[in-house]
């Protein structure tokens, strides 16, 4: 599902081009299959339902709960950002909607 955009694997095939929405985490940076994607939208406090580990909680998005993966600290970078800082990029999988925590958006990129 996520992929560092040094190392995209997994190209369509028959000249297809896979379309990554791309997103920071510290210094690097990352992309999703934008047909995952559903949404990115600015991270603050109140949607934080709780923090179950260091990695990650739940969150409400539109009256939704739904997983949350804290990729900073995932990654091994700082603690969760202070309202105002970082996004929330909403994707699915296997059906179920699920919240990356994110630095900050980048651009869609095709990747031929």
């Amino acid at each position: 599902m996520l992929l560092p955009i040094q190392r995209v694997v997994g190209m369509p095939e028959q000249g297809g081009a896979l379309r990554l929405i791309c997103f920071r985490v510290g210094h690097d940076l990352y992309g999703v299959d934008i047909m995952r994607a559903r949404e990115v939208i600015p991270f603050k406090k109140d949607v934080l339902i709780s923090v179950a580990t260091s990695q990650g909680g739940l969150v409400t998005v539109r009256g939704a709960i739904m997983p949350l993966y804290n990729l900073r600290e995932q990654f091994g970078y700082v603690s969760l950002p202070e309202e105002g800082d970082g996004c929330l990029v909403i994707v699915r999988v296997r059906g179920q909607d699920r919240a990356l925590l994110v630095d900050r958006p980048d651009r869609v990129r095709s990747m031929n």
